[in-house]
């Protein structure tokens, strides 16, 4: 008797191929697609969203700090992109407005972005960080406040700058530590930013048990800061606070100070003193009572020149037109260290899923960046220590060893 063989089933409008064979090559194709998903070989670019103001009044005071994240993207694309992506940006204009920071994220989520770097600000960056954390969007914004840093609140958000608690913190270190100063006035903006720094002194004062002498607040529409610096000058402080974030606010204060001609034995700022414009403002002996935080890893001293890799970041920085007079906001962006914090997790996870990212930058430790050395935690996601923070000169712009974003440190 003759076995009857098995007989093969047909795939209907696939003369000739068995079910069997379709199904093991539509599984082989399958794999093959989720291989080169998992290595970042997709032929998709990797979106990221740009929250910036590319109209109005920050227009220029903010574009300084989106050169470094056009650096890192060059070079990341140049080195293969994250996990082969090619990085692919999408510029979406906010105006500066924090109330626009939530239909401006909605759009880039509608769009199929991911990621994004910005809003600069600390009230713009809270204002769209809601949005964002709900649809498990991984963001590095230009927040310099300390809420943004609570990885519990904001679970998908990195802060790559030090925050205005740490700012204020160091302020208060060098004013009445060092310098021996008791008797503090204080001026701030109110802005996000700038109530946090002024609270922040409040609260370092308060530990040492003191109170400032004298504590003005102003609008950022506001144009004549005179009232206020004489309200400061009446107290008799021997320190002033200068709370401003921005480098037009703060020629509008130096002019005050020169007009009531205010000059205490200390005026301590933090990067919104650091653009070009303010330097001609104040006479020089005057200029050389002034000082800001910065970022340590962008100072220098007779004895210690900057970094090798500090001084080739510089040359590229300085390189981009729209860097030129506030070429220390582009070297203190947070964007560059996110980014490269960013692919390092990416392709330790080998994926692109939110949460793994998330876990991912919550296992950051001690990792090698522009900044210095740079660690996350579940609780704190603020990547930048209070110890990668310096007191500069901030007369030293002019020196030629600042090639325009170093400064000088002083150590007493």
């Amino acid at each position: 008797m003759h076995q009857r063989g098995r007989r093969s089933e047909v795939v209907p409008g696939r003369q000739g191929l068995s079910r069997r064979t379709f199904v093991a090559s539509a599984l082989m194709a399958e794999f093959a697609l989720m291989t080169r998903i998992a290595r970042g070989q997709d032929s998709q670019p990797l979106r990221v969203g740009m929250v910036r103001p590319l109209t109005g009044r920050f227009a220029s005071s903010y574009a300084p700090l989106f050169v470094a994240a056009r650096i890192a993207i060059d070079e990341i694309n140049s080195a293969g992109g994250i996990l082969g992506r090619k990085i692919e940006i999408v510029d979406e204009d906010d105006d500066g407005s924090p109330a626009k920071e939530p239909g401006v994220m909605k759009k880039l989520l509608d769009e199929g972005v991911g990621v994004v770097l910005g809003p600069v600000g600390t009230s713009q960056a809270l204002s769209a960080l809601p949005v964002a954390t709900n649809a498990k969007m991984i963001v590095g914004s230009g927040s310099f406040g300390y809420e943004a840093q609570d990885g519990a609140k904001y679970p998908y958000h990195f802060q790559f700058i030090f925050n205005n608690f740490v700012q204020a913190a160091a302020t208060v270190e060098y004013i009445v530590d060092r310098r021996r100063i008791k008797k503090v006035g204080i001026i701030q903006e109110t802005t996000g930013w700038g109530q946090g720094y002024g609270l922040g002194i409040v609260d370092e004062l308060k530990k040492r048990g003191l109170s400032p002498v004298a504590f003005e607040t102003f609008a950022l529409s506001a144009t004549d800061l005179k009232p206020h610096v004489r309200n400061v000058q009446r107290s008799g402080a021997d320190a002033f606070v200068l709370g401003t974030s921005l480098p037009p606010t703060s020629a509008l204060l130096f002019d005050a100070i020169r007009s009531v001609e205010y000059f205490p034995p200390l005026m301590v700022g933090a990067s919104g003193l650091m653009g070009d414009v303010l330097l001609d403002i104040l006479p020089p002996d005057v200029l050389a009572n002034v000082y800001a935080a910065y970022l340590r890893a962008f100072t220098y001293t007779d004895a210690e020149p900057p970094g090798a890799r500090q001084l080739a970041y510089v040359k590229k920085i300085l390189k981009y037109p729209e860097s030129k007079g506030q070429e220390p906001n582009s070297a203190v962006s947070p964007f560059y260290d996110f980014l490269y914090v960013l692919k390092h997790v990416v392709e330790e996870q080998k994926s692109f899923d939110p949460d793994k990212i998330k876990a991912g930058f919550e296992q950051v430790h001690d990792f090698p960046g522009m900044f210095g050395s740079l660690s996350i935690t579940p609780e704190n996601h603020c990547a930048v220590p209070p110890n990668a923070l310096a007191f500069i000169k901030l007369s030293s712009a002019r020196d030629p060893r600042a090639m325009g974003c170093f400064r000088e440190r002083v150590e007493s």
